[in-house]
């Protein structure tokens, strides 16, 4: 294992990447697709941050196995890094990012279960607010399913959402629209919870407040 480490170390400061030198690390995870079947052979990188706005893509690639697993065992980089799933014709882009010791803990990175959709697997749902009330407020808002993003954050995860209103979700699917909306006047907050049946058309709904 010193051995490794040594010739890690060596080829990395060889390369100019910004590791710490000390922490090795692994990251793994699992990549299904829209209705929880695994991928298998799904090639991804890991794209490191330098401390002067360089970036490294070409040391830590992997790819997924038969069960759609995946491991990458590094040092540590100082910057952070972001995992990035090549693209091909079948699925639509994702990258990870995030990927920094603020947002995880201890030496085992396990980033779950990612999901790769088809373009075919979605259709929008935008929400629109209406404030009937005007002592309204919409303080927070999430919904929760199967959602698509191109830019899976771990720092949003670990640090709370910015309200979006439009999103790409899987057809056939129940989504939970959870919300807080609070009183102007009276500083009352109300946590609510809406299903949302989304089938196999674009989807507009209307939240009241």
């Amino acid at each position: 294992m010193r051995l490794f480490s040594g010739l890690l170390l060596l080829f990395l400061a060889s390369c100019g990447i910004p590791y710490d030198g000390e922490t090795i690390i692994n990251i793994e995870g699992r990549v299904v697709d829209a209705y929880n079947q695994p991928l298998p052979n799904q090639r991804a990188y890991l794209g490191a941050s330098y401390g002067d706005d360089g970036y490294d893509t070409a040391t830590y690639r992997t790819v997924t196995d038969g069960q759609g697993a995946f491991r990458l065992t590094l040092f540590r980089p100082n910057e952070g890094a972001d995992l990035i799933f090549e693209e091909n014709s079948t699925y639509l882009p994702l990258i990870c990012t995030g990927l920094h010791k603020s947002n995880f803990s201890g030496l085992q990175w396990n980033l779950g279960t990612l999901v790769r959709y088809k373009a075919s697997d979605l259709v929008s749902l935008t929400i629109v607010v209406n404030t009937v009330n005007p002592n309204s407020i919409l303080e927070q808002l999430n919904l929760t399913g199967m959602i698509y993003t191109p830019n899976y954050d771990f720092h949003t995860l670990t640090s709370g959402d910015p309200i979006t209103l439009d999103y790409q979700v899987r057809k056939n699917q129940t989504c939970t629209l959870q919300y807080k909306v609070k009183n102007g006047l009276t500083q009352q907050v109300s946590e609510l919870a809406i299903p949302l049946v989304i089938a196999e058309t674009n989807v507009t709904f209307t939240l009241n407040l």
